[in-house]
């Protein structure tokens, strides 16, 4: 490859070596996964395969590991994205993630990530939802503190602008988020704003 000091060269040559540097880890995992001894371990490795067969889909499911789908990093990488309905056929929880990061994903959109799941992921707006919270809590192995709306739970709640859940994936990119609590104290509280969108 001829050498050039464009921004955007350096920037395609960068993000094709993490690709492939991406590709021979999801190759890798399943290695990882069966000698990994340790078991939190081995659910984090089979966590990180965004891409697996029946045999490994299977596997997630007798283990009760969580599948995280990543769209927008595929829509990134210009690849197909990872579908969830042979996950939950199977009976795995499915989380979707952001997997934010320099190199692969920069969309910081949390409607974006729930439209990604829908269109791109086959999930329906409340399996979006769901894979945002409380099977996203279950990947991170916080489903004892997080991820629901129960008593005893930490209270990290986002209420958004809409009376239909539904809603918030076809309006992709507009954030909708009215009032952000954390740990049961107000950050955000966007009430008197107008509304973005319906």
């Amino acid at each position: 490859m001829k050498f050039d000091n464009s921004l955007e060269q350096v920037y395609l040559s960068d993000l094709q070596d993490l690709y492939d540097a991406e590709k021979q880890l999801v190759k890798a995992l399943p290695k990882m996964v069966k000698a990994a001894t340790n078991p939190e371990l081995k659910q984090a490795f089979a966590d990180h395969l965004e891409k697996t067969g029946n045999v490994g889909i299977a596997t997630m499911a007798k283990s009760g590991t969580v599948a995280v789908l990543l769209p927008l990093a595929a829509w990134s990488l210009r690849d197909s994205a990872a579908k969830a309905a042979p996950f939950l056929q199977a009976g795995v929880p499915v989380a979707l993630g952001g997997n934010l990061n320099p190199g692969t994903q920069r969309m910081e959109s949390l409607s974006l990530l729930l439209a990604s799941g829908c269109l791109l992921a086959g999930m329906t707006p409340a399996q979006a939802l769901y894979g945002v919270t409380a099977a996203a809590a279950r990947a991170l192995l916080l489903q004892e503190s997080r991820g629901k709306l129960v008593p005893g739970l930490r209270a990290d709640i986002v209420i958004h602008g809409t009376r239909d859940p539904a809603h918030l994936p076809y309006h992709a990119a507009v954030e909708h988020a009215r009032v952000v609590v954390r740990a049961g104290k107000v950050i955000l509280d966007l009430r008197k704003e107008p509304l973005r969108c319906g």
